[in-house]
C-alpha cells in the first residue's frame, strides 16, 4: 500500500517520499565562512508492512552505492563523506549521512535528501541558497512555497483515511540550518538556543494525522501566503505541537 501523504500535508509536499516504509528524518546543514559546508541526515526507516510487501532490506554496502549516487544530485560538488549504521530504535534501522558540499549556491535539497537513487524532488520544492563571504558572511535560504494537491473525495470533516494514518505513524521530519560561527542577525523565526543556526522545519507527521483538529490545521496553512498569518496559524494550540514551520520566504543569517 503506497499513501500519498504529499498531497494531504502542505509542508510534506516538499518531499517525494515512498512510502513504503516510514522516514524518521533529521537533516542539518553546517555553512562554513567560506561557503562550503556539510549536510548529514540521521534517518531511522522502519520495514515495510502489510499486505503484499516482500520488501528486500538494503544492505549498508547497497546503501552506500545508493548514497553515492545520490550526492551526484544534490548538486555540483556534492560528495559522500560517509555512511554509518546506527543502533536499531524500536525495529527501525538507522543510518547517518555525510555529505561533503564545496558550494551552498549549487545545493539541491529538499526537507528530506533522497534515501534512494530513484527518487527525485522536483525543482519547485527544493530549498534555494545565496551566500555573501566577507568579515560578517551572510546566507540566505529561500524556501519551497507552501502546497497541497489535494485529493479527489478529500472531507475535511472525516479526518484522514485511516490507512494514512497507520503508514504515517512515526513519521517525522526535521531540517536545521547551522553556520561555522555566530549568528549575528536574522530574520529567522526559530533561532537555536546558541545562536548558531535557526530551525526551517519540524513535523510530527505521525501526530498530525492522528489529531483531527491539527490535521484541518495544517490544511488551511497551504491556503496561506503572508507570513504573519502563517506564523498566526502555527501558534494554534492545535498545531504547534506538531509543528515548528519557517513561515518567512527568505531567510537571512549573517554570522561571525
Amino acid at each position: 500500500m503506497r499513501v500519498n501523504v504529499a498531497k494531504a500535508l502542505p509542508v510534506v509536499a516538499a518531499a517525494m517520499l515512498l512510502l513504503a516504509g516510514c522516514l524518521d528524518s533529521k537533516t542539518v546543514l553546517t555553512v562554513n565562512r567560506d561557503g562550503s559546508g556539510t549536510l548529514v541526515q540521521t534517518v531511522y526507516m522502519k520495514p515495510p508492512q502489510g499486505q503484499g510487501m516482500n520488501v528486500k532490506e538494503r544492505t549498508l554496502e547497497q546503501v552506500k552505492a545508493d548514497c553515492a549516487k545520490i550526492a551526484a544530485m544534490l548538486g555540483e560538488g556534492v560528495t559522500l563523506k560517509s555512511v554509518t549504521a546506527l543502533q536499531p530504535r524500536d525495529g527501525w534501522k538507522g543510518y547517518q549521512i555525510v555529505y561533503a558540499v564545496a558550494d551552498v549556491t549549487k545545493l539541491k535539497v529538499g526537507y528530506v535528501p533522497p534515501m534512494n537513487a530513484g527518487m527525485k524532488t522536483d525543482d519547485d520544492k527544493l530549498l534555494a541558497f545565496e551566500f555573501q563571504g566577507g568579515a560578517t558572511p551572510q546566507l540566505t535560504i529561500v524556501r519551497p512555497p507552501i502546497r497541497m494537491g489535494g485529493t479527489q473525495g478529500d472531507d475535511d470533516d472525516k479526518g484522514p483515511d485511516p490507512r494514512m494514518v497507520q503508514a504515517v505513524d512515526g513519521m517525522r521530519l526535521a531540517f536545521e540550518v547551522r553556520v561555522d560561527g555566530t549568528i549575528a542577525k536574522t530574520n529567522a523565526t526559530h533561532v537555536t538556543e546558541d545562536k548558531t543556526g535557526v530551525v526551517l522545519l519540524v513535523e510530527d507527521i505521525g501526530g498530525i494525522v492522528k489529531d483531527r483538529e491539527a490535521y484541518a490545521a495544517l490544511r488551511a496553512l497551504s491556503k496561506l501566503k503572508d507570513p504573519e498569518a502563517i506564523r498566526a496559524q502555527l501558534k494554534g494550540a492545535a498545531i504547534q505541537k506538531y509543528v515548528k514551520f519557517e513561515p518567512e520566504e527568505r531567510v537571512t543569517i549573517q554570522f561571525k
